[in-house]
């Protein structure tokens, strides 16, 4: 495969036929048959491709009617019309591109494979209970709860304490954990 090969199908170019072939190709006429490629296709705003094609990848910023399997990458642009099923392990349908057919995307058994291990790990993880690490020390420091005084038997001597002092007492206890409503 060369890159730097490339076919062109100018706008007034009408192919009917099957093309074969390892270089790119750019239609921006139109091509009617069957196309396989060991390289990319670039189908233009102008250009109608009628055909199944078999390629690394294509663009679609024109019209593709047929089936296209791709080893690398499908790509329909902005504008772009696709009808007819696609397969290839990466599909890309930009926003005001048109499909009208299946999407397969199509991965290797090794990537298979890997993805279900992933999952099934994900599955297992999920399943195990979380450990808690919260304590009461960790809840409320330990400064604190040696504030707090030991309920008693015996009547205080205390004065009673208003609501707002208890609220306040704690904001403070707590580091502003508590907000005032």
């Amino acid at each position: 495969m060369n890159d730097k090969l490339q076919t062109v199908v100018g706008k007034t170019i009408t192919i009917k036929g099957e093309i074969v072939g390892e270089e790119s190709l750019t239609v921006e006429g139109r091509v009617e048959g069957k196309i396989t490629l060991e390289n990319s296709i670039y189908v233009r705003e102008t250009g109608v491709v009628v055909a199944d094609v078999t390629v690394q990848s294509i663009v679609i910023a024109g019209s593709v009617t047929g089936n296209i399997t791709a080893s690398d990458k499908i790509e329909v642009l902005r504008g772009g019309i696709m009808v007819g099923d696609i397969k290839a392990p990466r599909v890309v349908i930009n926003d005001g591109a048109n499909l009208k057919g299946h999407v397969e995307m199509d991965m290797s058994q090794e990537k298979l494979q890997e993805r279900q291990k992933i999952a099934a790990e994900a599955a297992v993880q999920a399943a195990k209970p979380i450990p808690s690490t919260r304590t009461a020390e960790s809840v409320i420091p330990q400064k604190n709860l040696e504030q707090i005084p030991a309920p008693s038997s015996t009547p205080s001597t205390n004065p009673p304490i208003s609501p707002s002092e208890v609220i306040e007492s704690q904001r403070r206890a707590f580091g502003g954990i508590l907000s005032r409503r």
